[in-house]
């Protein structure tokens, strides 16, 4: 959730920077009609990007028992505030403004250190709480909770690591239109359920916005926005980059990007916690656009995707 926006020149901090990655104890609850369920885990937010004052970088899921929940590219934050950082002079000056909200469903109290804000709306509302450091902003703890879902966030440290030198100009892959078909695999039996379309939208800066389109046979189409910098994007990685045998190596958690082979087919590319793939994409070396993915879901299933030529 992002919180609200109000007037304020507020700047990121020289901390905030690309190769950051913070790390989280994370948790939380869904319900869907009769059905629940709870998880626990790790969530880690590596940044590559800062331009433009906004937060970009990949936002990664694990389970305590090593299993990817999410992985992917995502705005991360603003220079007032974001997933894991607000701003101290903008959360003193959200506090300020709480009276002006109000009239809008909105409550926020609190005081240094910590933020409390409630939405209402006609049928639901959101509660969210916040607690940072005031001297960086970091977010110690974060909670936040709906009618049917909450979710919990514990900082749990911080490294900076060595990404490779920013990739200059988007690959021309950006300005295309891809098809890719999805399929199940599971016990050796593979299954399609449907096709991704990615398309792009606009580019602002150093970042891009693309229109995903997911035709799945038996939920019909859905919609997403997705976000890419020059270096990596949702179907794409930077020619520039595949020279790097190493993208990143998080060695405080054993979590890494890497290249795995190089043949006829592209460059294979795996991220693997503690040496297992949870992820393997194949890559054009030309163009970087990605022809194959698969993300491994339990010992014995994947989810692929597959480039329709």
């Amino acid at each position: 959730m992002k919180l609200p926006t109000i007037p304020g020149n507020f700047k990121l901090p020289d901390w905030l920077k690309r190769g950051l990655v913070v790390y989280y104890k994370v948790g939380g609850r869904s319900k869907l009609g009769d059905q629940s369920s709870a998880f626990t885990g790790m969530s880690v937010f590596i940044v590559w990007e800062t331009s433009s004052n906004k937060i970009v970088g990949d936002w990664i899921s694990l389970s305590n028992d090593g299993m990817l929940i999410q992985s992917g590219l995502k705005e991360l934050g603003r220079s007032s505030d974001g997933i894991f950082y607000v701003n101290p002079k903008y959360a003193e000056a959200l506090l300020r403004s709480a009276g002006n909200l109000k009239n809008s469903g909105v409550t926020i109290q609190g005081g240094p250190g910590n933020i409390y804000i409630k939405i209402v709306g006609q049928r639901s509302y959101q509660n969210v709480y916040i607690k940072y450091d005031l001297k960086t902003g970091v977010i110690l703890s974060s909670q936040y909770a709906t009618p049917d879902s909450s979710f919990f966030m514990e900082y749990a440290g911080y490294e900076y690591v060595n990404l490779p030198p920013p990739s200059g100009t988007f690959p021309p892959v950006v300005q295309g239109t891809y098809n890719w078909v999805l399929s199940t695999s599971y016990m050796g039996m593979e299954m399609q359920f449907g096709e991704l379309t990615i398309s792009q939208g606009y580019v602002q800066g150093r970042v891009a916005y693309f229109r995903g389109k997911y035709d799945l046979y038996s939920q019909g189409v859905h919609n997403q926005q997705l976000i890419g910098v020059p270096d990596i994007g949702p179907h794409y990685v930077n020619p520039a980059l595949l020279s790097n045998d190493i993208i990143f190596d998080l060695k405080q958690i054993g979590l890494r990007l890497v290249v795995v082979g190089r043949d006829y087919n592209g460059v294979t590319l795996e991220l693997q916690y503690r040496t297992m793939p949870l992820i393997r994409s194949v890559v054009d070396p030309r163009t970087g656009l990605i022809t194959y993915m698969e993300q491994f879901i339990s010992n014995m299933g994947s989810i692929r995707s597959y480039l329709k030529m």
